[in-house]
Formats: C-alpha cells, structure tokens, sequence
C-alpha cells in the first residue's frame, strides 16, 4: 500500500506519517519546501496554496491524508484573502 500525507514534514502529519510506515506502509509526504525535510519517507513538492500543485504526478495512492494547513498571526476571519487562502489549502 501506499499513503501520501500532506503536510508530513512536521508536527501531526510526520506523526501520522511515521505511523503508517510502522504499519508497513510506503508513505510520500507532500510538502512546500523539500529543502527543509529530515524525514526518511519519500518525498513530493507540493504547496497546495498553487492551484496547478493540485494536480500530482502520474503515479497512485492507496491512502490519502489531507494534513496540509497554513495559519497566520492575525484572527482568521479578520482578513478576507487569508481566509480564503487557508480553506484554498
């Protein structure tokens, strides 16, 4: 099987990610800047702010976790395009 997590690279989705690979599971995590990654899983750019990134590569997955967020400094519904860029997302 394989599972490909959003937002792997960090915090709850490396946490999912690190425990699908302990169930045997081939795991590919999609993150915005593969520079910055230290986890052993596969690896995919993706910053689902950009609309084109929505579209993965020809390849298949078993398992989908939407984990992929963005947050400001500023109350979410104080600003209209930061809104709309975190339900984007």
């Amino acid at each position: 099987m394989r599972a490909l997590v959003t937002g792997g690279n960090r915090g709850i989705g490396a946490a999912i990610a690190d425990g699908l690979a302990a169930l045997g599971i081939n795991v590919t995590i999609g993150v915005r800047d593969p520079s910055a990654v230290t986890s052993r899983h596969s690896v995919i750019p993706l910053d689902l702010e950009e609309p084109e990134a929505r579209h993965l590569p020809e390849t298949s997955f078993d398992i989908l976790i939407n984990n992929a967020g963005v947050l400001y400094d500023r109350p979410l519904l104080a600003d209209p395009e930061g809104y709309r860029r975190s339900m984007a997302v």
